[in-house]
């Protein structure tokens, strides 16, 4: 799915240039962890509402 592999590589990169984890940085999008790692990791069976979560926060970084 391009979705999750484009989100995937944003998470890559967003957790090496800002030294988050995954746990901080699921915190931060108000997510479980769980969803994402699935995200992370490419799972389809992820909650479509935590991958529009995870959208819309790379979306308002991308505006800044």
């Amino acid at each position: 799915m391009k979705t999750l592999e484009s989100l995937s590589n944003k998470l890559f990169e967003y957790t090496i240039i800002h030294h988050d984890t995954i746990e901080i940085l699921a915190l931060k999008i108000g997510i479980p962890v769980n969803d994402l790692l699935r995200i992370q990791s490419e799972n389809k069976f992820v909650n479509p509402k935590s991958i529009l979560l995870v959208q819309k926060f790379f979306d308002e970084k991308d505006e800044l």
